[in-house]
């Protein structure tokens, strides 16, 4: 492989990872991420055993595999049960897969058509979108790529024994595709078949009478076997996923139509450009069968896999617009055609010219590939297409309740007619979240079982981050939500506000809602907002919202007293600093036996272990002192 071949391959591997990198934190785990994230045992039920996650997708889920889950499991047990860290495996099997498409473009054509293979498999946005997400797209990709490989190497009768590397690959790669994804079948079909093809060619040609020929024909069919063998401990689980896509009215209802499943094809993995797509691909179909013996039967597997998804479709009517993801099993084969097409046409543009322009040419046209690949990772009408609905942005939700809220805090959802899709991604994202009970999902809130302890959190809590998902109807509990919120908090503000979604911090009373501090001691401790300091029933109501860094959780105390004239505490309340990053002390002080008057209410911040004293500083007069006031109280119920 030439220098500038490899420089431009790292080229694109670099910007295919860039493309990616942008997404890994993409607001939101949707549905069928957050089943792999179960599947694997996963937080916050997690973690479970190899055989356990074998048991939980067989009774629980039998229309996935098991190879992803246990690596997910595996991997995530090393670097983090976090979407980051999920979608690093699935970016690091697409880029490996890229890379061998590459190698093979290589190996069978030419390391130019390799290139081009690379750059279209890798930086359609399509491509990119599976290379962030929790799921086993990318990861079948190598299987396959492993398969096509290893497959060329034993149909290689140049040499005279078949070699136990490419053996055990063959096999390896073909149990990753039934136990990773079922739908990748397709594509061990497609080289079963052009396995056959090869056979009766072969019968027509020079390797008609061939003994290693045959041979070897026949071991292959002895691997193909033995893939079918390992997989019949998993057949059961299989056929019951089977039995329940064929029961599945409401995909079925939807599914495409064989000519607009191409035409989504084409417009996928041509980055949004079909008619070139059709042209190019054809143009590598035909140059390839053209050539030797082993670029026709990659042709015919990519070939053979476009047919074979037709017949399933057909069949089964599995894919709708929210399944087209499925369609990547026919990413690195189609690839490479395209890759060759590419070629090709510049080899035809020399020739009809009569002049060598395929170095300009093929420079030229990696060019513009990049470009408008680049456009389409860009171009919101193509991302319109993807295949996901709309998710919640539940990360940069949780990113602000992170900055901005505390353990006396509580967070709502209201998810409409999807909040049971929603309960495990909410659940899982929201984990982290400081907050002393699990956040909830407001639906709870009427349920028979659930509904009177949600209540009790709403009724104790002394702020609320509530969200709404504006796309789904106004249920009963909507409504609900919203004489709750009027009857007992007030608005601190709308952190967002679009057509699909508004998130909101309300707290009792206005001194809760963030504000610049009005008392600072050093910069990990402020006291942000202070209570109107009203005697009610023989009690001072006391509010206190403060700001909380990590050094000063656990080791700090507020003494809270109320002075008379003469300096002498009549009332005195001693708590403990809240936990941050904003927490809040609502508590009174008892003025059962303090007479009527005037008092004068002071704060005293201290390390409660040393009593050590803080010296704070009010922000708006530059006033310092260990004792502070927070105010004058005339109280006249003594």
């Amino acid at each position: 492989m030439s220098k500038w071949i490899l420089a431009l391959l790292l080229l694109i591997l670099l910007i295919g990872w860039g493309l990616s990198v942008r997404q890994w934190d993409a607001d939101g785990l949707w549905y069928d991420e957050v089943w792999s994230l179960y599947n694997a045992g996963g937080p916050p039920d997690g973690p479970l055993p190899p055989w356990g996650i074998t048991e939980r997708i067989a009774s629980q889920d039998p229309d996935q595999g098991i190879v992803h889950p246990l690596l997910l499991a595996a991997w995530s047990s090393a670097a983090g049960w976090t979407p980051v860290a999920g979608g690093l495996l699935s970016a690091l099997a697409g880029l490996v897969a890229v890379a061998v498409v590459a190698r093979l473009g290589r190996r069978v054509f030419s390391a130019e058509v390799g290139l081009f293979a690379a750059a279209i498999m890798l930086l359609s946005p399509f491509y990119i979108h599976y290379t962030h997400e929790l799921r086993v797209m990318t990861l079948t990709t190598l299987c396959i790529v492993g398969l096509v490989w290893t497959y060329l190497d034993l149909m290689d009768t140049r040499r005279v024994a078949l070699r136990r590397a490419s053996m055990f690959g063959f096999v390896i790669s073909g149990m990753g595709l039934l136990y990773t994804h079922y739908f990748a079948a397709i594509i061990l079909v497609a080289v079963g078949l052009s396995h056959v093809l090869w056979l009766i060619t072969a019968k027509f040609g020079p390797k008609a009478n061939d003994p290693r020929f045959m041979r070897r024909w026949w071991q292959v069919i002895g691997l193909f076997v033995l893939i079918g063998v390992a997989f019949l401990p998993w057949l059961p689980v299989f056929l019951e996923g089977l039995r329940r896509t064929e029961s599945r009215a409401d995909v079925h209802a939807k599914s495409l139509v064989p000519l607009v499943l191409l035409e989504a094809l084409t417009y996928y993995i041509g980055s949004g450009l079909v008619p070139l797509t059709v042209i190019l691909t054809a143009l590598g179909l035909g140059a390839a069968w053209r050539r030797g013996r082993e670029q026709r039967v990659l042709a015919g597997i990519a070939a053979a896999s476009v047919i074979v998804l037709m017949g399933v479709q057909i069949w089964l009517q599995i894919i709708e617009p929210g399944r087209v993801r499925y369609m990547i099993v026919l990413w690195p084969t189609l690839a490479l055609m395209m890759g060759l097409g590419v070629v090709f046409l510049g080899q035809m543009i020399s020739r009809v010219i009569g002049r060598d322009l395929l170095r300009p040419y093929l420079g030229l046209a990696f060019v513009l590939l990049l470009l408008n690949s680049v456009r389409a990772n860009f171009d919101a009408q193509y991302e319109a297409r993807m295949e996901q609905a709309w998710t919640p942005p539940w990360q940069q939700m949780t990113r602000l309740v992170q900055q901005q809220g505390g353990p006396n805090d509580l967070f709502l959802f209201y998810a409409g007619a999807d909040h049971a899709r929603h309960f495990y991604p909410f659940t899982f994202v929201m984990r982290g979240l400081p907050l002393a009970a699990p956040a909830i999902l407001s639906e709870g809130l009427v349920d028979p079982t659930y509904g009177s302890g949600i209540q009790a959190q709403i009724d104790g809590a002394a702020r609320l981050w509530y969200g709404i998902d504006k796309t789904q109807a106004q249920r009963p509990v909507f409504d609900k939500m919203q004489a709750l919120l009027a009857d007992q908090f007030t608005l601190c503000q709308t952190l967002i506000d679009n057509e699909r979604l508004a998130f909101a911090l309300y707290a009792r009373e206005s001194a809760l809602c963030p504000q610049p501090a009005q008392i600072t001691y050093g910069d990990a401790l402020a006291l942000v907002g202070v209570s109107g300091l009203v005697p009610q029933a023989r009690t001072l109501p006391i509010s206190l919202l403060w700001h909380v860094g990590e050094d000063i959780m656990g080791v700090t105390s507020v003494s809270l007293q109320l002075l008379d004239a003469a300096g002498t505490p009549v009332a005195q309340k001693d708590v403990g600093i809240p936990g941050g990053p904003y927490g809040v002390i609502r508590d009174a002080l008892d003025l059962a036996a303090v007479p009527k008057g005037r008092y004068t209410l002071i704060i005293i911040v201290y390390r409660w272990q040393s009593g050590e004293r803080l010296m704070g500083l009010r922000t708006a007069t530059g006033e310092t002192g260990e004792i502070l006031p927070l105010g004058i109280i005339d109280y006249a119920s003594g």
